[in-house]
């Protein structure tokens, strides 16, 4: 018996082929597709900074107990492990956080460190990560001096009180905590906020706290009379909260866009400064007290006049996310942190870049001393730097770990 192929059958056999084919490379865009969401694609790590005529950078890494009172060029000093230690503390396995990965379109794990606040000495960093937990770091011992009661989510914001005899924790389980850092004891739990809790700030006297939360409020809390306040409310979540260093201004950054502007005197809103086209993340306050700094995902830093709100001058960071900028000690300059890995230092009266340094991972947190002499940059998986200034100059850098160890991490 013989078989023929009519012309019938090999257009049928054509189309089949060709639509095996199309089948094939749907199936593999959908698997490219994928890959990039996750941000697990070979390709899909970001550019590197071209390190310029401003990068800091040495051939070798620094002893982290030298000080060579040179500018410090080049990576951080050897990292000190205190992994060790944070197991003994019982602080767990790192993990992802999916809710975080999504606002932040990083592979951010609960070892992030998402908030630092040096006390007023400068002796001890506080640390708050996104497993909930608050560590206190002793800077000349570099060790994990205690662990404090955390909170069941993560630790989005701390500020110490100006004595430094109380620390102020704001977390996503919708509660502040006002702690003894010594004796580690819990002086107040406040629940006036009904989500989660992304800034808090304190008055220079002690008095009172302003806090900010993803229930879009802005509130004032009476810390001797236990009595709350509502100043007002953002179009979207709070994302952060400061008070000015005469303890007349407050402000507050939300996903609104925007950053308000309030009068505690008065207890009410005086400006709405707008001008950013995504997702406000962080504000600080000049030490004078007359200007405003923030920060956005919309990749600029804005410099705005208190307090009538008004724009003095807008500075390009990055073609990406902004998470967190601080003034100097003396508002000439401020840092920034970048999704591709560097902290980045502009004048704040010319708005240019003079300095960057190529950090281990991405940053996610910004504190600096009282004194002004050391800058700490926490990051996505749980470390941190510490910078030591000189005359505006880095002389000595130093990388620390702790937090839950990250997935994959050797024991």
């Amino acid at each position: 018996m013989k078989f023929y192929v009519t012309r019938s059958d090999a257009m049928s056999r054509c189309l089949l082929l060709n639509a095996r084919r199309q089948f094939i490379m749907c199936r593999l865009l959908l698997v490219l597709a994928a890959l990039l969401l996750a941000g697990c694609s070979p390709s899909a790590e970001p550019e590197a900074k071209t390190a310029g005529k401003n990068s800091v950078a040495l051939p070798e890494a620094v002893s982290s107990e030298a000080e060579t009172g040179e500018p410090v060029m080049g990576e951080a000093a050897p990292a000190s492990d205190a992994w060790a230690d944070a197991e003994k503390l019982n602080l767990g396995e790192a993990k992802p956080d999916i809710v975080a990965f999504t606002l932040s379109n990083l592979p951010v794990t609960t070892a992030s460190i998402k908030t630092l606040a040096f006390s007023p000495d400068g002796s001890s960093l506080a640390i708050g990560n996104g497993a909930g937990q608050v560590l206190i770091w002793d800077v000349e011992k570099k060790e994990i001096a205690k662990r404090l009661p955390g909170h069941q989510n993560w630790v989005f914001d701390l500020v110490y009180d100006a004595d430094g005899q109380r620390l102020i924790t704001g977390g996503g389980d919708n509660l502040i905590h006002v702690l003894d850092p010594e004796t580690s004891e819990v002086l107040q739990r406040i629940d006036h906020h009904s989500d989660d809790l992304h800034g808090v700030g304190v008055t220079s006297d002690g008095r009172c706290l302003v806090s900010g939360a993803d229930d879009r409020s802005v509130k004032l809390w009476d810390l001797e009379q236990q009595e709350s306040l509502e100043l007002g409310t953002h179009d979207e979540q709070v994302t952060a909260v400061v008070i000015s260093p005469d303890d007349r201004w407050a402000a507050s950054a939300s996903r609104d866009d925007s950053v308000r502007l309030w009068d505690l005197q008065e207890r009410k809103e005086v400006a709405r400064l707008d001008g950013h086209t995504d997702d406000v993340m962080q504000i600080q306050f000049h030490p004078q007290g007359d200007m405003l700094l923030s920060v956005s995902y919309d990749g600029t830093a804005r410099l705005w006049n208190v307090p009538d709100g008004s724009l003095q001058k807008e500075v390009r960071i990055t073609d990406g996310r902004v998470y967190d900028a601080v003034f100097s000690r003396d508002g000439t300059h401020f840092w920034a942190i970048t999704p591709d890995d560097f902290l980045v230092q502009f004048s704040t009266e010319g708005g240019l870049e003079t300095q960057n340094w190529k950090l281990p991972q991405t940053g996610s947190a910004l504190a600096l001393s009282r004194d002004g002499n050391r800058l700490a940059v926490g990051t996505i998986d749980g470390t941190f730097e510490i910078f030591t200034f000189s005359n505006q100059t880095a002389v000595k850098r130093e990388e620390h770990r702790v937090g839950p160890r990250p997935a994959g991490a050797p024991k």
